[in-house]
């Protein structure tokens, strides 16, 4: 998430957004991006101004992680016409030093630019406005020299340094770390750099981490006169590698993760020009630098007024099409109905034809597309796997299993991931029953808030060894008690299910794999299993889903422990049915009860030939707030137990 002052994207915007800032919320969430929320905030002067927080989604960081940026997308929504144009030096007035830098990687190295400055007077104050757009966009103002690169950033999602000029020995030089390389950064951290590490360095030691985050040694202080600014744009590859190894993420990173296009560090080295001269006017340029080694800017993609039409489900006029594809400053030619369309200077995320009719869509609403049902053909190929996972599946539901899908990565296997998640997932798993058997320990805890008194699951899923990756199926049924097996009845149900598909199968046709007997479990190959279902050249049907299972509905457990309570009473003579019972304990208002049901009831013959029924029942207490105690729950019990003696039922 993202914050974005209201007050700076309305500079960018020529017509004046909405007072409402709900309907702004409402309108931005439906046709651009995620809005979490907004909060009010009071300027110096006492104005109000309004901080949306925004996520922005990494295929847009490109184009919409500035405030400018995002001005765009908030003009495009309301029909208004973006004004982020600014008038800015010419570039051809400065002296150009290209020769200052050397680089000699374009795979790590897009572009490089930068601005040699004497004799800036760094002691000035930054103005209110500058501190204004940086402190709300999340940053904190420094110095003025600092504040300009940060200016370069919120604004204009360009990350920008500055270097003191008289720190730096020679030319600067864009090169890969050696091996054990040290760095200081800004916040005094040092770290240790891999020769796969791109960093920004003079002729005798690296200045900064190229792209994520600036270095000690050569870092501004009041007494700054000469400086070197720079702004360039690197390898996402080459950032998001060094970010992780290293554990450092910053909106620089973040934003050349993603990838930036070189447009927007030639256009940010004109609007840092302008600054610096705003901001001190008796300092000198000494040259500027501005060398490309690779073109990143957006290429033009083919598509046409039926591709679209076609997707929204509906014929929209061409001139709407139009409309909306240059309200966010996109070229458009029309040949015909042929558009050929080139997204703005800043975007990437434009590259086929399919990516231009979802951004007419979504500046058109999704909510304003008509609802047509899907025509789908019944004729439908499935894989014969498929066919064979849907059919146990289906059957085992009809026996009252449960499915659950288990971790894929894992601590231990055969097949090591080359860039393991954590620690305990640096493998891919070889088999079900591992996974299973947590699953069962897991599960098993919860068998009261089930009104289960035994864990019924299965998982489909692959598995992977050095031979390959399969297809396993893995059944779980147990009831955690010592002396119980239910081996037989897990091998039982599959026997019935396999003779469903033929007569002549058996239990003794499985590839069984693993077998274990507390939990009592099974795990066999469905891989094999179908290759003798093929020899026999069967024909495994297609089996619908059982509508009652389609109704059913799940809701989230409870994060905190549950305590149970077990009651056990002979009943009143007025006593007709447990529901008419629970019915009269639930209209005591017992407090955080999740459950009460029945499990035990057995009628008795009495010497005098009366009878006598016991009923045994279970009130399970958990709240979704907190942990509850013994105490807490005791209070409640109280109030059963008395209306229990109060309505002559005997407690056992």
């Amino acid at each position: 998430m993202k914050k974005f002052s209201k007050k700076w994207m309305q500079t960018f915007i020529d017509g004046e957004l909405p007072k409402d800032d709900n309907l702004i919320l409402e309108q931005v969430s439906k046709k651009s991006f995620e809005v979490e929320g907004f909060e009010i905030v009071k300027d110096t002067d006492g104005k109000e101004d309004s901080l949306f927080e925004i996520k922005v989604l990494p295929n847009r960081i490109a184009d919409a992680f500035s405030i400018r940026g995002m001005a765009r997308e908030f003009a495009a929504v309301f029909d208004l016409k973006w004004g982020g144009n600014i008038q800015t030096p010419d570039l051809n007035n400065f002296v150009l030093n290209n020769d200052f830098v050397v680089t000699d990687n374009t795979d790590a190295l897009y572009i490089f630019t930068g601005i040699k400055v004497k004799n800036f007077d760094n002691t000035v104050e930054t103005p209110d406005w500058i501190k204004d757009i940086i402190t709300k966009s999340g940053g904190r103002s420094i110095n003025c020299l600092v504040d300009i690169t940060n200016l370069m950033l919120f604004s204009f999602g360009q990350p920008a340094h500055v270097f003191d000029a008289d720190k730096l020995t020679g030319r600067i030089v864009t090169r890969f770390a050696s091996e054990g390389e040290e760095l200081e950064l800004l916040d005094g951290k040092k770290v240790t750099l891999k020769n796969t590490d791109f960093v920004i360095a003079d002729e005798s030691k690296a200045l900064s981490l190229a792209g994520i985050k600036g270095g000690k040694f050569a870092e501004t202080t009041k007494d700054t006169k000469n400086c070197l600014f720079e702004m360039a744009n690197f390898s996402p590859t080459m950032v998001r590698k060094t970010s992780t190894h290293l554990a450092i993420r910053t909106d620089a990173s973040k934003i050349f993760e993603n990838g930036i296009t070189t447009n927007r560090t030639e256009e940010c080295l004109a609007l840092l020009l302008a600054t610096i001269q705003e901001l001190d006017k008796g300092c000198e340029i000494e040259f500027i630098i501005n060398k490309k080694l690779a073109d990143k800017s957006p290429a033009w993609v083919e598509t046409s007024f039926k591709l679209i039409s076609d997707f929204a489900g509906k014929e929209n006029p061409n001139e709407k099409i139009i409309e909306l594809l240059k309200s966010q400053n996109f070229d458009v030619i029309v040949e015909g109905q042929i558009i050929k369309v080139k997204a703005s200077a800043e975007r990437l995320d434009i590259n086929i034809a399919e990516d231009v009719a979802e951004e007419v869509l979504r500046l058109y609403g999704f909510d304003n597309l008509e609802s047509k049902p899907l025509n789908l053909s019944k004729n439908v190929h499935h894989s014969s796997m498929f066919l064979l996972e849907n059919f146990i599946r289906v059957k085992l539901f009809e026996k009252d299993y449960t499915e659950i899908f288990n971790y894929t990565f894992v601590a231990e296997g055969e097949i090591k991931l080359k860039a393991g998640l954590a620690e305990d997932k640096m493998y891919l798993r070889k088999n079900l029953e591992e996974g299973m058997k947590l699953s069962f320990v897991k599960n098993y805890n919860y068998l009261p808030i089930v009104e289960s008194e035994a864990v019924k699951t299965f998982e489909i899923g692959s598995v992977f060894g050095e031979n390959g990756e399969f297809r396993n199926c893995c059944i779980n049924f147990d009831d955690n008690k010592k002396k119980s097996d239910f081996i037989p009845t897990i091998q039982a149900d599959l026997a019935e299910i396999l003779s469903s598909l033929d007569s002549t199968f058996n239990f003794a046709i499985l590839s069984v794999i693993n077998r274990n007997l507390k939990p009592a479990l099974i795990e066999f190959s469905l891989n094999d299993l179908l290759s003798k279902i093929e020899e026999k050249s069967i024909i495994i049907p297609f089996l619908a889903m059982h509508k009652d299972l389609q109704s059913i509905n799940y809701k989230p457990i409870s994060i905190y422990p549950f305590i149970v309570r077990d009651v056990a009473v002979f009943v009143s003579a007025g006593y007709s049915s447990f529901d008419n019972l629970k019915s009269d304990i639930l209209k005591l208002s017992l407090q955080n009860v999740e459950k009460i049901y029945k499990f035990d009831e057995f009628t008795r013959s009495l010497e005098d030939g009366s009878t006598k029924t016991s009923i045994a029942f279970r009130i399970i207490f958990q709240s979704y707030k907190k942990t509850l105690t013994d105490e807490e729950v005791e209070t409640e019990m109280q109030k059963v137990y008395t209306y229990m003696k109060e309505n002559s039922f005997e407690i056992r």
